[in-house]
């Protein structure tokens, strides 16, 4: 198998024309004269901003948002599915938002664009092809107008068929296409820099409210994958997006910058579902009919434009940022009344590293109605711990929605979150330990109950998170005596604690565990970097969250537990010269007419094949 896979990628290799090279036919370009930066590095004049693009195998088999996440976002089984994020972050903004947010982890934010300083055009090319007629295509294209001026573009884009009820090829789950311009200028004598970027989503996603089971069901009847019958046949969602970004600053003198950021966000929401195919499902699915008993047709519409300017600078070894904030917010759905509000925010941004042993790090934000957020951490390389607070707002969904079947209009109170994080890090020899641990409180929690009905909590819920990772290298160079090549063993546990009080409300799993055990080293005369090792996943049972397609939200169900599962995947990462690949055996321990649920009626991923394939070109 080593020779077939050396052969295909020498093959493929050998296809790249017009590579740039001096009189001795050496490359002159490569990712040593690739940089990139993000903007949080720029806005927080964050040390070393500039990196080179990551061309190593590490990880490269988990490509997906749910298995980078390390399978702790509760999702739906496929690629391009709605995603839940339990981890109760309190980094998210305390004004209000749209609310329609299950498909927001497809819209990658401000920091997930590259400024490059490329030196030559540089392309970077990554393709999955997946089993049953699923892809991951990343395509981004990058060059330098002068030594200043850079500009580029990327496109990304999944596909993927239904596992569920397939009627053949082409009868797909999920059609997502992402598209950004981007560009980044540095005057060479004016001290002044500018970034921009325009980002446009279409995802579109077939659902199918799960599989049709009757009641007295068995095991083996959640797990017929194409032979299933949904709960819903001709319903469909598009979530489409927007996002106009820019930012410049300008450098006073010592110590003294000033910087205007100006973003425009727009995001329309639409669910269409139609009774004729089969009725008796289409009415039972449902909670409520409000206004049409055989057509489901719901929209929303939201927009916000963000203008933010402020003061900022390095003073002896400290970083200072002052900002105002102001956020103009549209909210409109198909039957109701259109809602403008305005927020207006004082932020500062405070950090000070002390000798390079550590770094304090402060962030405040508070709006006129009384949403802020607060957040101080001390990190350094033993040890690191941070407290934050948040209270925001409930979204424009939760305050009011009335549509085909649901009608609500609330009042309810901002929520508050409070989080306490610390975790170590020891390493000794080839063995690395860091153990952490999270505390997060939240009052007034907003929750959709078992009958699909928006409420609030009154009581403060406790949710303890307890774990962190272990991790081991051994038999370094034991085949070829060579200390590049050794056995690693990576571990990580996530033990989640909550009361009975609070498991009405917070639903996830009490053990999580994510394995990787690989082989790294080098084939080939010491000239292919290699990794061969396989993946584990083990989730304890728990009485996850239903996923709601008209509102695009997990709501409580206490029909069905999750039962735990153990899943295993083996995968080989090979990289020659600029082009990296990687095969993986996705679930390869599930048995026939069995397998385990994502999310209450929805499948995991089943035993498949992927292979991916990420070309770098550097002119």
């Amino acid at each position: 198998m080593k020779k077939a896979l050396l052969l295909f990628l020498l093959f493929a290799e050998h296809l790249v024309l017009g590579q740039f090279v001096d009189d001795s036919t050496k490359n002159v370009y490569s990712a040593s004269t690739t940089f990139f930066t993000t903007e949080r590095f720029i806005k927080n004049n964050l040390p070393n901003p500039y990196q080179n693009p990551d061309t190593t195998v590490y990880l490269d088999e988990k490509y997906s948002r749910v298995d980078a996440s390390n399978r702790e976002l509760q999702h739906l089984g496929f690629l391009g599915s709605a995603i839940l994020d339990n981890r109760f972050e309190t980094d998210s903004e305390p004004g209000r938002t749209f609310g329609f947010n299950g498909y927001d982890p497809y819209f990658r934010s401000i920091d997930d664009i590259k400024y490059y300083d490329t030196k030559s055009p540089f392309m970077d090319v990554g393709v999955v092809f997946g089993g049953e007629n699923r892809s991951k295509i990343d395509f981004g294209f990058s060059r330098n107008v002068n030594e200043n001026w850079n500009l580029g573009f990327d496109i990304n884009r999944i596909t993927a068929d239904k596992q569920i009820a397939k009627t053949g090829v082409g009868d797909r789950a999920t059609e997502s296409v992402s598209f950004d311009f981007y560009s980044h200028y540095e005057h060479k004598k004016v001290p002044y820099e500018v970034a921009f970027s325009f980002l446009s989503l279409k995802h579109e996603v077939a659902e199918i409210g799960g599989v049709f089971v009757e009641e007295d069901a068995t095991r083996a009847d959640f797990y017929l994958y194409q032979d299933a019958t949904t709960q819903l046949q001709d319903a469909t969602t598009r979530d489409q997006r927007s996002r106009f970004h820019i930012y410049h600053q300008y450098n006073l003198g010592s110590g003294f910058q000033i910087y205007h950021q100006l973003d425009r966000t727009n995001q329309e929401f639409d669910f269409v579902d139609f009774a004729e195919t089969d009725t008796t499902k289409y009415y039972a699915f449902y909670p409520m009919f409000n206004i049409d008993n055989d057509t489901t047709r719901e929209n929303g519409i939201y927009s916000s434009t963000v203008n933010e300017a402020g003061l900022k600078g390095d003073i002896r070894g400290a970083f200072y940022r002052f900002y105002v904030k102001q956020r103009s917010l549209i909210y409109n759905t198909k039957f109701t009344i259109e809602e403008a509000v305005g927020e207006t925010y004082l932020g500062t941004y405070l950090r000070f590293n002390w000798q390079d042993k550590f770094v304090v790090t402060g962030i405040g934000e508070l709006s006129n109605e009384g949403f802020y957020k607060l957040k101080g951490e001390l990190a350094s390389d033993l040890i690191s711990v941070s407290y934050s607070s948040l209270r925001a707002s409930p979204s424009f969904q939760a305050l009011n929605y009335e549509g085909n079947h649901h009608n609500w209009e609330n009042s309810f109170r901002p929520i508050f979150t409070n989080t306490i994080r610390g975790q170590l890090n020891l390493q000794k020899g080839g063995i690395s330990i860091s153990p952490k641990v999270s505390v997060t409180t939240i009052n007034n929690y907003v929750y959709i109950d078992a009958a699909q009905v928006i409420a609030q909590t009154s009581d403060a819920l406790l949710i303890t998170k307890v774990g962190g990772s272990i991790n081991f290298e051994f038999l370094r160079g034991l085949f070829r005596k060579n200390e590049n090549e050794a056995f690693r063993f990576e571990n990580e546990v996530v033990i989640n604690s909550v009361s009975k009080k609070e498991e009405k409300f917070i639903k996830v799993p009490a053990v999580q565990y994510n394995g990787r055990f690989f082989w790294r080293g080098l084939w080939f005369e010491n000239a292919v970097p290699v990794e061969v090792g396989t993946d584990f996943y083990f989730r304890s049972s728990f009485r996850g969250k239903s996923f709601d397609p008209v509102i695009s939200q997990f709501y409580l169900q206490d029909e069905i537990r999750l039962r735990n599962y153990f899943a295993v995947d083996i995968f080989v990462n090979m990289k020659i010269r600029n082009l990296t690949t990687f095969i993986k055996w996705t679930h390869i321990n599930q048995q026939s007419n069995d397998g385990y649920l994502a999310s209450p009626f929805y499948p995991g991923q089943k035993a498949i094949t992927d292979f991916g394939v990420r070309w770098l070109f550097f002119d």
